[in-house]
């Protein structure tokens, strides 16, 4: 694949990108140092006013591919993340992207966390033990209000839909 280059959006004359992933300094006349971060993306930090960092494979798509929709995700095709390749990339839905996941072993269904584990856990095993003991004497939308989650969310553990492990802990 020929390298071609193109201004990213925003930063024109700063920084271009290209299509095999790599950051242009205009004004440095360098390519850019990348990094991986925490959640095993390429990278790279832009200073023209205030520092701001954007990952790679977001740029990229931007560059050649097209404006990445609300509630879209940039995803790679071959489930490496550091390859950044524009024919790699693709935006798709979130949930196409969980699915894409799953299909080609990036994740499967025993490694998904769950529970308190999960990173948007509101509650714990042990809350919601303690729903299921306080059911009888309070309705759904009291248990919501205490619990601090949604009515629905008590009916799920309630009918065991949700936080239906075995695991006792009260």
């Amino acid at each position: 694949m020929k390298e071609e280059w193109k201004d990213i959006q925003g930063y024109e004359g700063y920084y271009q990108v290209s299509n095999r992933g790599r950051v242009y300094s205009i004004r440095s006349k360098i390519i850019m140092s990348l990094w991986t971060c925490s959640w095993g993306y390429k990278s790279v930090a832009f200073h023209v006013g205030k520092k701001k960092t954007f990952t790679v494979h977001r740029l990229v798509a931007m560059a050649f591919i097209g404006d990445i929709p609300p509630k879209y995700v940039v995803n790679h095709k071959d489930g490496i993340k550091t390859n950044n390749r524009v024919d790699n990339l693709e935006i798709i839905s979130k949930s196409e992207d969980v699915l894409h996941a799953l299909r080609i072993g990036l994740m499967n269904r025993d490694n998904v966390p769950k529970g308190e584990n999960h990173n948007f856990a509101i509650l714990t095993q042990k809350k919601a033990n303690e729903i299921r003991i306080l059911k009888p004497y309070y309705t759904q939308k009291e248990l919501g209000k205490k619990y601090g989650v949604h009515e629905s969310t008590i009916s799920d553990i309630i009918h065991k839909r949700t936080w239906n492990y075995e695991k006792k802990i009260c």
